[in-house]
């Protein structure tokens, strides 16, 4: 599974070693569920061409005209200038006839021009276009997201068309851009996903596969066309929940729903931005309530929906017929052999995201290390692959307490041996706070530092079992 959208770049191709350090927060790679970010491309700039060759060493015969012939084409000229002198005087005079006015009135996101005309036959067009002005945002944090709220007393609307009404407004279209650094070197990628507004000054929800902390800029487009620049406020991967911020005081957020209350077969709307094509509605129902998937390596518990989610969905909302926010759609099941499978994060979950990213800064009760490591090791000149090595120790997080150290390797957790950080992203995704796991762990000795080989480095480092127990502490 993957998730509904491929947005960040892949690791390096080369098969070599990274020297970028990465933290609890493990790459990710493709596994069961299909990729359904809308689609993100790496690009390069470069010049392109073609040879203009000779066609042929012929030299090309003279011409020339006579004096008579000249005289004739000169008169000829003078007759077609006068006439179409004449005719342009005439349009001229049609054009003055018609009563024309254009007016340009700013609005929040974008400068629109509407032009209105009238013909000689009284009849009107009216015509709008938008310039793209990109609206900037200012600097936020964590602490400053307002709280989420689920909303009560809301009416059964009739059909799918009054859930549309009351809800596309508050679903966004988001295009982001990012750069890695690789081996290879400075990587962009460029894609995009959607969005939910949850408040009326710009607080909106998405995914943190659509929009992370790496994120190199954000563009929100509302469904009216305005565009603003958004700011990444908060969020966390286990979960796939992020809050991002646009400058705008008067947006129409949605309501929120329960989702405990849901029943199989309940219709929903899914709203979101496919392909990066524009918002979009696909219709479905509930069915699953509560489906345990393993995303790019991630375990999660999710929704299971007959909606069509694809690419560039991710992070839209998905909604019962009281037009409220029962799920925030991510995932889909890809194949051909596979139809609608989609998946959607609880509205419960999302609130529980939101409201610890306000109180605390990051999600509690997930199982974390804090631990940075590497995904290779240095022996003499050479470095090597298939080993998760830690670099440093976070104090008080729950590696520390549990008396890892730095330059230790992670061989295993509960039994299953960890090469990747896929894997141990993978299984550390099963635990919460309070959890106790079995940990092996190889500790380099004195000896160690004089072994040239791979293989009598490994063996030459002391096995130590540890029992974890993962704390709560703050990951940043």
């Amino acid at each position: 599974m993957l998730y509904d959208d491929d947005k960040r770049p892949g690791e390096d191709e080369t098969g070599k070693n990274n020297e970028n350090q990465n933290n609890d927060n493990y790459n990710k790679k493709p596994e069961d569920v299909n990729s359904g970010r809308d689609s993100r491309q790496s690009f390069s700039y470069g010049y392109g061409g073609y040879d203009n060759k000779p066609s042929g060493d012929k030299k090309p015969k003279d011409s020339y005209m006579s004096k008579k012939t000249v005289g004739w084409i000169v008169s000829l000229c003078l007759v077609v200038s006068i006439i179409c002198g004449i005719c342009a005087s005439a349009v001229t005079g049609m054009i003055r006839g018609n009563k024309a006015e254009t007016t340009t009135a700013p609005t929040d996101g974008t400068t629109s021009s509407v032009t209105q005309t009238t013909d000689v036959g009284g009849n009107v067009q009216i015509t709008t276009s938008q310039a793209d002005t990109i609206v900037p945002v200012s600097t936020v944090n964590a602490k400053d997201i307002p709280l989420a709220t689920k909303t009560t007393g809301e009416k059964e609307l009739a059909n799918y068309a009054e859930v549309a009404e009351k809800c596309i407004n508050s679903v966004v279209q988001i295009n982001v851009t990012e750069v890695t650094q690789t081996m290879l070197g400075e990587q962009t990628s460029s894609g995009s996903g959607s969005g939910v507004i949850y408040t009326t000054d710009g607080y909106i929800i998405t995914n943190y596969h659509v929009v992370g902390k790496d994120t190199k800029t954000i563009t929100v487009i509302l469904y009216d066309g305005s565009q603003y620049e958004g700011a990444y406020v908060c969020g966390d991967k286990s979960a796939d929940v992020s809050v991002i911020k646009i400058n705008k005081d008067d947006c129409q957020p949605a309501k929120i729903g329960d989702s405990s209350s849901l029943k199989l077969g309940e219709q929903v709307l899914a709203i979101g931005n496919p392909l990066g094509r524009g918002i979009t509605l696909s219709d479905g129902i509930i069915s699953a309530l509560s489906r345990t998937v393993t995303v790019e390596n991630t375990t999660m518990v999710l929704m299971q929906t007959t909606a069509a989610i694809n690419s560039g969905n991710s992070g839209g909302g998905l909604f019962n017929m009281k037009g409220e926010l029962i799920g925030i759609t991510n995932a889909k099941i890809g194949g051909t052999s596979v139809e609608a499978m989609g998946y959607a994060i609880p509205a419960e979950k999302v609130i529980k995201c939101i409201n610890d990213f306000s109180k605390y800064g990051y999600l509690t009760g997930v199982a974390r290390l804090g631990v940075t490591v590497n995904e290779y090791i240095t022996i003499g000149r050479y470095s090597y692959n298939g080993v998760i090595r830690v670099v440093s120790v976070q104090n008080g997080g729950t590696a520390a307490i549990a008396g890892i150290k730095e330059g230790d390797i992670i061989s295993s957790v509960a039994g299953t041996d960890c090469s990747d950080f896929s894997t141990l992203t993978e299984l550390l995704t099963k635990y919460k706070v309070g959890d106790t796991v079995t940990v092996k762990i190889l500790r380099p000795t004195e000896e160690s530092a004089s072994r040239a080989t791979y293989q009598a480095y490994l063996r030459s480092c002391e096995e130590i079992t540890l029992e974890v127990t993962f704390v709560e502490f703050d990951p940043s």
